[in-house]
């Protein structure tokens, strides 16, 4: 499980950087982006503990978390310039679907673990895989993105709805397969321009 630990401290500060792209454009100081790259980063598994009762939650316990983003402010500070890019934007875009995919799978498993009932397993994926930019937005003002018609948490959702599904089977081939399909749903969605129907006022 390495490898899916090593994902899992690189889509933290991938996320962490996202989340301090966001708040360099709101103008907020070198206190605050790191406050919003760690809540962006690190919120939605925080949630996730919180309410399963898992403590100390998973960052305090291992601080390998808060040096990911530590590296993904240091970097976009120095490179902020340069993510207005075409070319890194979509390479952003792409990082962030596979983040959303591991997150979710990752506090699906979690939950799991601790012989939850299947709605609570999946709705513990969700939260740990959308968690963090519900904060982020609240921090910056904005009306969470997940709240919007962008298909995010939707692909959340279905992907773990589908690992508990099948939690029977092998659970790495699941993982993997559970995370493809998150990954799948949101990239299709981006390239299409697919998005929820709103509200008709």
């Amino acid at each position: 499980m390495d490898i899916i630990y090593n994902l899992d401290l690189f889509s933290v500060m991938v996320c962490a950087i996202s989340g301090a792209l966001i708040s360099i454009k709101k103008d907020v100081d070198h206190f605050g982006i790191f406050v919003v790259a760690a809540v962006t980063g690190i919120g939605g598994g925080t949630m996730r503990d919180l309410f399963l009762g898992r403590l100390p939650v998973f960052w305090i316990t291992d601080n390998s978390y808060l040096v990911s983003i530590i590296i993904g402010v240091i970097i976009t500070l120095i490179f902020a310039r340069y993510f207005d890019r075409p070319i890194l934007k979509k390479l952003l875009l792409i990082i962030d679907a596979f983040g959303l995919a591991l997150f979710t799978i990752i506090g699906t498993s979690i939950a799991m673990q601790y012989n939850h009932t299947a709605l609570i397993c999946i709705l513990m994926g969700m939260i740990t895989g959308i968690g963090g930019g519900i904060l982020r937005d609240i921090l910056v003002n904005e009306v969470p993105f997940v709240l919007r018609k962008e298909i995010y948490a939707t692909a959340s959702l279905a992907g773990s709805t589908l690992y508990v599904s099948f939690r029977e089977f092998e659970p790495i081939t699941m993982m993997l397969i559970s995370m493809a399909l998150v990954f799948a749903i949101r990239i299709i969605a981006i390239k299409k321009n697919i998005s929820l129907p709103i509200r008709i006022r």
